[in-house]
This record gives structure tokens, sequence and C-alpha cells, in this order.
């Protein structure tokens, strides 16, 4: 049995990931579920498997994939929810290391990347102090800058950005307790994941233009310009709609 909290946490992170894409410019390559095919090829070789194109990639082995390479290297089985979906997803995202320096870094750790008997125990003490949710928080809002230093360091990438942002904030907005995000992050309906993600990304694409352009204009900013109208945003999606 691998838990409630992995089957909750995966169908979190099936939903953002998305099916099979070959973009030239992601340096993953072909990938699938999130999987890139040098992943999945070492994986099964390990395994002592045959070999398989990753667009073929079956369910099972994403599941093993992901409880082993991700779960449970990434120590999220020794995290309450739902600070474990949240370095679930950041481990999946943007790797187990760079990861585990977010969960540092929000603990006030020293930030080397390993999840060891000194990061657990500031884990542990810091869960007693805070609820986990707290922690969570402070994990997500480093994603942001993180991405943007990746394009700013690489302008290739910049395609990816809206995305990222998108997950990002979808992440976010999951750990706040919306009720409507904490129904989808619950559901392993991909579908639902994907329709969001779409009308995200044009609203990241469409503000990001309006956010550069405000922030010359006042004192604000643009992180700062970007989270007032992502706030925005975000109370006009999860607003009950009138009867």
């Amino acid at each position: 049995m691998k838990g409630a909290d992995f089957e909750r946490a995966l169908a979190f992170v099936l939903g953002v990931e998305g099916g099979y894409t070959n973009n030239p410019s992601d340096h993953g390559g072909a990938t699938n579920k999130g999987i890139t095919q040098r992943e999945y090829s070492e994986w099964l070789r390990v395994n002592h498997l045959p070999k398989r194109n990753i667009a073929d990639i079956l369910n099972a082995d994403v599941r093993e994939i992901y409880w082993s390479e991700y779960w449970l290297e990434g120590r999220c089985d020794r995290m309450p929810w739902p600070l474990c979906l949240a370095h679930f997803d950041a481990c999946v995202n943007v790797g187990v290391g760079q990861a585990a320096k977010f969960l540092q870094r929000s603990m006030g750790c020293k930030d080397d990347g390993v999840i060891g008997p000194r990061t657990l125990g500031a884990l542990k003490g810091a869960i007693k102090k805070e609820p986990p949710c707290v922690v969570a928080e402070r994990l997500v809002e480093q994603r942001e800058p993180f991405y943007r230093r990746l394009v700013e360091n690489e302008v290739s990438q910049a395609r990816f950005l809206s995305g990222w942002l998108s997950r990002w904030w979808f992440c976010e907005k999951r750990l706040r307790g919306r009720q409507k995000y904490g129904a989808l992050a619950d559901t392993s309906d991909p579908t639902i994941f994907a329709g969001c993600l779409k009308s995200l990304r044009k609203t990241v694409t469409y503000f990001s233009f309006i956010v550069t352009t405000m922030s010359r204009f006042t004192c604000m900013s643009e992180r700062e310009m970007g989270r007032l109208f992502f706030s925005c945003k975000m109370r006009l999606c999860c607003a009950s709609p009138k009867a």
C-alpha cells in the first residue's frame, strides 16, 4: 500500500503534467506524464525490463517511478499533508535536489539539497510550531522567482514560463484551501486539470504584458503587481456562480 497521501498527490501531478510531448527546446526531451525518455530507459534498465518508448509507458510504470524516484527519494513519506503534496510536486517539476533546497529554506536550514537527519529533525520541530500548510506555502512561494531566474539565464526557456507559473499558482491556491481547487486536486480526472491550466496559461500570458507595462508607471515592482493581478483573477475564478 502506497497510502492515501501518495494517491492524492499523484493525481495532482498527473493532472498538471499532461500527456506526451517532445519539444526541441525542452531539455528533458520526449516526455510523457511528466517522465522523460531518458529517465524511463534508465528505470527499465535498472529493473531488468525490456526497452520501451516513453510514448507507450505503462500506467503501472508511471506509478512505480513516481513512488520510488520522487515520493520516497524526496522523503515525502516523512511529511504530513499538504506539505508532502507541495514537496512532491516540486520534486517532479524542478528535481529532488532543488526541491530539497526549497524545503530547507522554508525552515531556515542550510540548503545543501540533501534531506538527511538534520533536515528531518528541523521539519519535525517546524510542524510542531506551525501548521504544515504554512511551511508548504513558504516552499511553494520560492518557485516563482526560481522560474524567472531560469528564463533570465536562458531565454529559450521563456516559452515554458506561462506553464510553470500556471502550475505554481495552481499548487499555491490548492494549499490555501480554496474549495473549488481543493476538489480538483483530489480528483484523478486529468481533463479537469487540463481545462483549468489552459485558462490559467492564457491568463499568465495576458497579465504578464499588463504587469510589465503597469509596473513602469507605478512604484510597485513587477512581482508585486503580478501578485495583485493574479489575486483578483483567482477571486473571480473561485467565486460561486450566481443562481
